[in-house]
């Protein structure tokens, strides 16, 4: 629970009016953050197919019970239509969950990027716990000339801002 208390806290300093987590599965980092952050308005939670079994039912209810406004869920590709509806709007907070490969993680975060509202930041966990996510959120960085805050917590969290 204490990895998850950092998301507690910075909902507490930001305010965020849409929020995305890539590699929504349970629901808990958004959960955390929405307990203690009441400004956003829209919640967005994407869970990339890789042929496994995937169902949101539960992740869903995480949300529910700490956030009351409009939420959408997919289960599907970053190129599906379903980002072209999004998109349309910029997002303010952006939270990678998942671990990826370096080449992946790099992927998504390039394609993100644009959609990103000016001033919103990218959340991206587990950098201690999986070299490739680290390598790429560090090398994304760097060639968007952006300098990163890392913090301690359990599996390593960095912080971008745009």
């Amino acid at each position: 629970m204490l990895f998850r208390s950092f998301y507690y806290h910075l909902g507490k300093y930001i305010s965020p009016i849409s929020l995305m987590e890539f590699g929504f599965d349970l629901g808990l980092f958004p959960g955390c953050f929405m307990t203690s952050c009441k400004s956003v308005k829209k919640f967005y939670g994407f869970k990339e197919k890789d042929g496994s079994f995937f169902s949101e039912r539960i992740g869903a209810r995480n949300i529910k019970k700490v956030y009351k406004g409009q939420s959408s869920y997919h289960h599907g590709l970053i190129y599906d239509k379903y980002f072209d509806k999004i998109m349309m709007n910029s997002l303010d907070l952006i939270i990678f969950s998942s671990e990826q490969k370096y080449d992946k993680q790099l992927e998504i975060l390039d394609f993100i990027w644009p959609y990103l509202s000016d001033y919103g930041i990218i959340v991206c966990d587990n950098l201690n716990r999986n070299e490739g996510t680290k390598e790429a959120f560090d090398a994304f960085c760097h060639g968007r000339n952006r300098d990163s805050i890392i913090f301690g917590t359990r599996h390593g969290t960095g912080l971008v801002r745009k």
